[in-house]
């Protein structure tokens, strides 16, 4: 069974389309901190935990040791942060300086909300080993777990960019066979992008190449990058894949995962170019997809998929200011976006910790009316249905209804297609005729007071850049 979701902008044919509108479905957030920086932490302090910044979570279940695990990136030694306490930072301003030293973290897990920082015995930091530090000079990791990997030594794989700060930093990989051990770094030779955000790695079964997803600047604009390894060692030339519209919505990081037939991206969105705006140097997390990893798009630029939270810095909740979250992990049937979430602006001071939301029914995204008091029509391009039904998954609230038509490929409608469904939260299951088996088909969508969110069933698709014949025909 296929699916196209309802945010695939290349299935319509907009030109015949009216009041309609693709919005992000939101998670749903537990609000529940899971755990936060332990540098002021009376009880228990974590010297070395003095400011997660952006954090870029990794986490994902292991099944060899039957626990989830979480790296996160931490400031290991940042001056202003450590000299200035929680409560006079709101009077100053945050000036970091090049000394800072950045490093990587772990915690885990057993059920996914009880969270451990064990002292891992690996990296002394002032004197001591006592302490979750993976290692030191790491920025902007990523690890994976590559359960196709035959070689027990290779199984964890790191991708990161050693800083040693004062501009001294080069990418590198290492390997693990326990997760928590890596090999010596390997510096990545010829392949230098500036990659100063989540160096996020994935690994494509189709083709069999590992995914690197990073950054670089043009014209005062962060971009985000695809390079591709065979070997994880050897990269090529990274191309550039989404272009920012604005210095108001750049792509701080951007991990992404495999959903049906689409890469699905959690775009941490940083704005900045105007100073007046209420959502200046905050960051927001919105959802992008692909079908190829080379061109990505947005799905919705007004929705974020995680909301930050209420008020203001050390006056709000604990995710008022930037949001960056790790790809999902399936627990009792619902995808959870683990996400470091900070209480303040992204240059500014701001104390960060680890939540959760989910998303209920693994629907991203919905058509709906963009004025609710007239009906909305969604017009697609060809449909090649290959059995005798089509489904839709949609949600029709109180006098609501959706209206499926069906048409050929010159937009003439065919006789007694109409379809009339009403008070459903399910898949709506439209009835092809035998005489469309294998021919292009339109399908036209009518609905008032409902939300549309995906297309199921046995079928193809044939988009408009296919189509020799006139768009507005």
């Amino acid at each position: 069974m296929r699916i196209i979701h309802a945010f695939d902008q290349g299935i319509y044919n907009p030109y015949k389309m009216e009041n309609v509108e693709v919005k992000s479905t939101q998670t749903i957030k537990e609000k529940e901190i899971l755990f936060t920086e332990d540098y002021f932490n009376e009880e228990e302090p974590r010297k070395w935990e003095v400011r997660y910044d952006n954090g870029y979570p990794t986490i994902f279940y292991d099944s060899s040791i039957e626990k989830y695990r979480c790296y996160y990136s931490t400031f290991i030694s940042d001056e202003s942060s450590s000299q200035v306490p929680l409560a006079k930072r709101k009077t100053k301003e945050y000036e970091p300086t090049i000394e800072r030293l950045v490093g990587l973290c772990y915690a885990e897990s057993d059920d996914g909300i009880n969270w451990k920082k064990p002292n891992l015995n690996i990296t002394e930091w002032k004197g001591s080993k006592e302490n979750n530090i993976i290692d030191i000079f790491l920025h902007g990791t990523s690890v994976m777990l590559d359960t196709h990997e035959i070689d027990p030594a290779k199984r964890y794989k790191m991708f990161t960019k050693i800083d040693y700060g004062n501009g001294v930093h080069y990418l590198a990989v290492a390997f693990s066979g326990d997760g928590i051990h890596f090999d010596e770094y390997i510096p990545l030779k010829d392949f230098n992008p500036r990659a100063d955000t989540y160096n996020y790695v994935y690994y494509e079964e189709t083709t069999e190449n590992y995914v690197l997803i990073t950054r670089t600047w043009r014209d005062s604009v962060r971009i985000p990058i695809v390079s591709y390894s065979k070997d994880f060692i050897q990269w090529s030339e990274p191309s550039e894949i989404m272009s920012s519209p604005s210095f108001e919505n750049q792509i701080y990081s951007m991990p992404f995962f495999k959903k049906d037939n689409y890469y699905i991206g959690l775009a941490s969105v940083y704005h900045e170019g105007d100073r007046l705006a209420e959502n200046f140097d905050k960051v927001d997390l919105h959802l992008t997809y692909s079908y190829d990893k080379e061109n990505w798009y947005y799905i919705d630029l007004e929705t974020p998929f995680i909301e930050r939270g209420k008020g203001n810095y050390q006056e709000g909740e604990f995710d008022n200011g930037c949001i960056f979250s790790a790809t999902p992990v399936k627990i009792d049937n619902k995808e959870y976006f683990y996400y470091l979430g900070g209480n303040g602006s992204h240059t500014n001071y701001r104390e960060t910790s680890l939540a959760r939301a989910y998303l209920p029914n693994e629907r991203y995204a919905f058509l709906q009316a963009k004025n609710k008091e007239i009906e909305a029509i969604a017009y697609t391009n060809g449909f090649i249905f290959l059995e005798n039904q089509l489904k839709i998954d949609a949600k029709i609230e109180e006098d609501g209804w959706v209206k499926i038509k069906l048409y050929t490929n010159n937009h003439e409608p065919i006789k007694h297609s109409e379809m009339i469904f009403t008070e459903t939260d399910q898949l709506l299951v439209c009835k092809i005729p035998d005489h469309l088996f294998r021919k292009i088909t339109r399908v036209e969508i009518r609905f008032k007071n409902a939300k549309i969110y995906s297309f199921q069933g046995k079928f193809d698709t044939f988009r408009i850049e296919d189509d020799n014949s006139l768009l507005r025909a």
